[in-house]
């Protein structure tokens, strides 16, 4: 079975996300939903008579979470299975230090890495995970950008 993978393209760089190992991805799935209870409140409202999903964010829970363990390893394993490619030069994010020399010198990407990381290796593990989800984690970091 080939190997799932998926490129983000920001500015000049090209972040490469290859599928990780089965198990490995699976721990790291259950890592952020357990981070993610008491971040998301979803409710199904009546909008023009059709239930419609609204979420709302405790922008307080993400900020803390943030510097978790279990975040920092979410993040990690993310960061692990990206290949950054930049005037046709590819690095492989091995060690901390890479990882540092690049978003040193690309900290806006850092965090559309991260949540492009989340949506490539854990949305197919929920039920109907990317139509649904994909829309819902939209609304979601929309809204908490909003309200920071």
């Amino acid at each position: 079975m080939e190997m799932k993978t998926e490129t983000l393209e920001i500015g000049d760089v090209v972040y490469h996300f290859s599928q990780g190992e089965f198990f490995k991805t699976k721990d790291q799935a259950e890592k952020l939903l357990s981070l993610a209870q008491g971040m998301f409140k979803l409710e199904l409202v009546d909008k023009d008579g059709t239930k419609q999903p609204n979420i709302d964010v405790d922008v307080g829970a993400i900020l803390k979470n943030i510097t978790n363990a279990e975040c920092k390893e979410v993040q990690d394993f993310i960061l692990s299975t990206v290949k950054v490619v930049k005037n046709g030069e590819g690095i492989l994010f091995t060690n901390k230090e890479q990882r540092s020399l690049h978003f040193n010198g690309h900290r806006s990407d850092y965090y559309q890495v991260l949540v492009a990381g989340v949506k490539f290796h854990f949305l197919d593990f929920l039920p109907s995970g990317g139509a649904f989800m994909t829309s819902t984690i939209g609304q979601a970091i929309n809204k908490a950008v909003t309200q920071m």
